[in-house]
């Protein structure tokens, strides 16, 4: 902080006034540590949200693959009596017994490798992934139904495939063109949505081309 006076003034009497004005860069530092603040939250939901969407797809994608590959088991055992709600259950409870333990030994490393104090929003994301190959399963097994039918042969299924796969692409193009193109003045404070959102449709767009060739 910084003086400058600019006035003294002496009365009949003889006392002085000195009138000084107080010159602070506060304001300038404070600037330049809330756009850091803005740039530091912008680049940790660009770097978290890639692998976060790629990891999602993939449980999802493990999941299918999990029930289609069991498939002749799963008839078994519908053809033994269980029910599709039973044989959801089963693959839910199969999905936690997978998903506890891991979500517990990644929780457990986590905090061990991290150092401060223990923020209360570790335990609600713990329990968000130790349900994540519940739920994936639970949604895969819904489509198990008494016969069998070839999907390869639906057009209507490909079609709206192709029309899926071409907005996530066309998504894709539009939030990176509008990532590179506007200015810095356009950030707003807090957590920047379309850099967030930019990474997960780039993994998406890069997964369905993959599949495609």
């Amino acid at each position: 902080m910084q003086t400058d006076a600019y006035g003294i003034l002496v009365d009949d009497e003889g006392i002085v006034d000195v009138q000084v004005r107080l010159i602070s860069e506060l304001n300038t530092a404070l600037d330049q540590v809330l756009a850091q603040q803005r740039t530091t939250r912008a680049l940790v939901a660009i770097s978290a949200a890639g692998p976060l969407g790629v990891a999602l797809a993939l449980v999802m994608l493990a999941a299918q693959l999990v029930v289609h590959r069991r498939r002749v088991a799963l008839d078994l055992l519908r053809a033994r009596g269980l029910t599709e709600q039973q044989l959801r259950r089963a693959l839910a409870l199969e999905g936690a017994a997978l998903g506890l333990p891991a979500a517990a030994l990644g929780t457990a490393v986590g905090v061990a490798l991290t150092s401060g104090p223990l923020h209360w929003s570790v335990w609600p994301i713990a329990l968000l992934v130790a349900a994540l190959p519940t739920g994936a399963l639970a949604v895969a097994a819904r489509g198990l139904s008494a016969g069998r039918t070839r999907t390869d042969l639906s057009t209507r299924a490909g079609r709206w495939r192709l029309v899926a796969e071409v907005l996530v692409l066309a998504g894709a193009a539009a939030a990176l063109w509008q990532l590179l193109r506007r200015d810095d003045a356009a950030t707003a404070a807090g957590l920047d949505l379309l850099a967030a959102a930019t990474p997960i449709l780039l993994a998406l767009a890069a997964c369905l081309l993959v599949l495609r060739v």
